[in-house]
């Protein structure tokens, strides 16, 4: 799975899954807790698992979180990317229009 891109300041939400030998779905033992890296691009709540964006990552580096399952020792990681803004600066501008049919009034007749 890829990095989930971030800005700083933005919220990702998490889903936690465990699967059983047939792969189907099923509920966590126990309470799941989450940890993020030591890295400082991302902070996680332990509790509820969201994961605020904090600070920028270098080129080609990642924020993981780990999400664990206390009941069965069970656990996932997820892996970020933070970026200071998503869009950057803008250094140019564009402007178009779409022409829509013409007034009755401004149709000639002949």
């Amino acid at each position: 799975m890829s990095a989930l891109a971030l800005v700083i300041g933005q919220l990702a939400n998490p889903t936690y899954t465990e699967l059983n030998a047939a792969g189907a779905s099923v509920p966590p033992v126990g309470p799941v807790t989450y940890a993020a890296d030591s890295s400082g691009a991302v902070s996680v709540d332990p509790n509820t698992g969201i994961v605020t964006a904090m600070s920028a990552t270098a080129s080609g580096a990642v924020a993981t979180v780990t999400a664990t399952d206390a009941g069965n020792g069970l656990s996932a990681q997820a892996t970020f990317t933070v970026a200071a803004s998503g869009t950057g600066t803008a250094v140019s501008a564009t402007l178009t229009y779409t022409a829509g049919p013409a007034p009755a009034s401004a149709r000639r007749r002949f």
